[in-house]
């Protein structure tokens, strides 16, 4: 399989994740749902699941029309598990009701970028680094944050060094 197939698959692969918790939520109702039964039903990993809802949240909440989808109470679901209509026709909507953003007040959460802490070695940590191109790049372009413990303090990985995070002293 060449590069740009596999990048195209796993983008394929990366929507679908976000459909399938999408999916989910709005089955669950206005209840929500807690997040560890999500992960069991979708089989993803909790980091992955993390980026997933918040990735959803964030496009919801900086371009609603596009990316949200509407009112909660107009939604239908179509086929089953291949989308949502707002009312009885027009596009697919992709996102999170206007009702999970907002509280007619305020915003619920406010996105933020991933953190992910690993209690591993640096050497183990830095040859996953090394192997995959993708994790260089959201870690290079801050899309990810990756800390480590390391005795009495977090680490964290900014262009390929370590840094005491700051506030962490034990």
């Amino acid at each position: 399989m060449e590069s740009n197939d596999a990048v195209i698959a796993l983008a394929a692969l990366a929507q679908g994740s976000r459909l399938s918790i999408f999916l989910l939520l709005v089955q669950q109702g206005v209840e929500g749902r807690v997040v560890g039964k999500i992960t069991e039903a979708t089989e993803l990993a909790p980091a992955t699941l993390s980026f997933h809802l918040n990735w959803q949240y964030h496009a919801s909440t900086c371009d609603p029309l596009r990316f949200g989808s509407g009112n909660k109470v107009l939604h239908n679901v179509v086929g089953g598990n291949l989308g949502i209509f707002e009312g009885n026709g027009g596009d697919l909507r992709i996102g999170l009701s206007r009702q999970s953003l907002h509280d007619g007040k305020r915003w619920m959460h406010e996105p933020l970028r991933l953190t992910v802490i690993i209690d591993a070695p640096q050497q183990a940590i830095e040859s996953v680094i090394d192997k995959h191109e993708v994790i260089q790049q959201l870690l290079d372009h801050n899309w990810l944050f990756l800390w480590r413990f390391d005795q009495s303090q977090l680490l964290g990985y900014q262009q390929g060094q370590w840094h005491p995070v700051l506030g962490t002293d034990a």
